[in-house]
C-alpha cells in the first residue's frame, strides 16, 4: 500500500535532516514539493522550459532531497548545491 505524505509532514523531517546535516531549512522551504508514489521530493526549477522532446533533460525538476514516509532522507547530487 503506498502512503501519501503531506508536504508540511515532510518539511518537519526535512528541518530535522537540514539542522543535523548543516542544510539550508530556508532554502529547502522555497522548493517545489513534488508527491511521487511513496515519498516526496523537495525539487529546483528546471534550467529551461519545456519544448517537447528537443530539450526534455534540460526542462525537468532538479531532485534535492528525498523523504519517506518514515522520516528516511535521501540526498541527490543536487542537494550540497542547492542547500549550502
Amino acid at each position: 500500500m503506498i502512503k501519501r505524505m503531506a508536504k508540511e509532514t515532510a518539511l518537519n523531517y526535512a528541518k530535522q535532516y537540514c539542522d543535523m546535516h548543516g542544510l539550508s531549512f530556508n532554502k529547502l522551504s522555497n522548493l517545489t514539493y513534488l508527491q511521487l508514489s511513496d515519498q516526496g521530493a523537495f525539487c529546483g526549477e528546471p534550467d529551461e522550459e519545456g519544448r517537447g522532446l528537443t530539450n526534455d533533460i534540460a526542462s525537468q525538476y532538479k531532485p534535492i532531497l528525498f523523504v519517506e514516509p518514515t522520516g528516511n532522507i535521501s540526498e541527490t547530487r543536487f542537494t550540497t548545491q542547492f542547500l549550502r
